[in-house]
């Protein structure tokens, strides 16, 4: 029998949003409370440390921005809201010798004092993304010398379907995308991101895909993107993100094709009898390096 309508990711995302907030409100809780393993830094680390991952390392916060200490960080650094979602607010720093700060992402030079007036600006700018002027200053991520792409895989429960490839350095954003066996995925995306730049190849490959694989296995939803990074010798878990803001940006086709993979992932999720919005309990540590 035909389906009465064509899997789509996006709209499976759009329900699942609606889902949560409804849920939220109706418990008078934050989302990040009914699912912890959505929250940053120390938040998602227990979810990653109970298979054996690992995060980056957390090195102040969550804080105000005004109580950084901004003279005891470390030469390399990334700073990010803690509640926020997207990219926006997030830095990767260096520290110059003149005691300011060189964002690698966009190239400009910051002083502290800038940077404490631009996360208390965030809210209001970007409220339906970041909702306070708290941050988290995490360890700079670094591979072959640079620091991590990063690597955003579309798992559904243990199923991966998609590997997106992203460099931020610069200013412009350079992607590339595969399909699980690492070969090149073509026109996934419409508009702004239907490109394919000559990136390097990952270091850790079959870590990446696993890491990802066993994350979305254990978490009580069809569907996760693990973004990742790798370095010479690691693969570290950066955020899960259940609803990514591109949702409406792939092609119709893989649209689809990422629809068909929610679908088996809800199917596995039934099979588990695994409720929504309880995590299980711990399984063995994954092995990664």
């Amino acid at each position: 029998m035909a389906r009465p309508f064509t899997p789509s990711f996006s709209r499976f995302v759009e329900h699942d949003i609606r889902v949560l907030k409804l849920v939220a409100k109706n418990n008078d809780a934050d989302p990040f409370a009914l699912w912890p393993f959505m929250a940053k830094g120390h938040g998602i680390r227990q979810t990653v440390e109970s298979i054996g991952l690992g995060a980056p390392r957390v090195l102040h916060g969550p804080v105000p921005s005004t109580e950084v200490p901004w003279g005891d960080l470390p030469s390399s650094f990334v700073i990010k809201p803690s509640t926020g979602t997207a990219s926006r607010g997030v830095f990767l720093m260096r520290r110059t010798d003149d005691h300011r700060f060189h964002d690698l992402i966009k190239g400009q030079l910051w002083t502290a004092e800038e940077l404490v007036s631009q996360y208390q600006q965030l809210p209001s700018m970007w409220r339906n993304h970041v909702r306070s002027d708290d941050v988290l200053v995490e360890e700079l991520v670094e591979c072959r010398g640079r620091p991590s792409y990063d690597w955003k895989v579309y798992a559904f429960r243990g199923e991966i379907a998609l590997i997106v490839q992203m460099d931020r350095l610069g200013g412009t954003k350079r992607l590339r995308c595969y399909l699980p066996d690492w070969s090149p995925a073509h026109h996934v995306f419409e508009g702004r991101y239907d490109r394919s730049d000559p990136l390097d190849s990952p270091t850790m490959p079959d870590e990446l895909l696993r890491a990802a694989s066993t994350l979305s296995s254990i978490l009580p939803i069809p569907f996760v993107r693990a973004d990742l990074y790798a370095s010479d010798n690691q693969v570290l878990v950066g955020e899960l993100t259940p609803f990514p803001g591109t949702a409406h940006e792939h092609s119709p086709t893989w649209d689809r094709i990422l629809g068909e993979a929610w679908e088996r992932g809800e199917a596995a999720l039934r099979a588990a009898g695994l409720p929504r919005y309880q995590l299980p309990q711990p399984q063995a540590p994954l092995q990664t390096r």
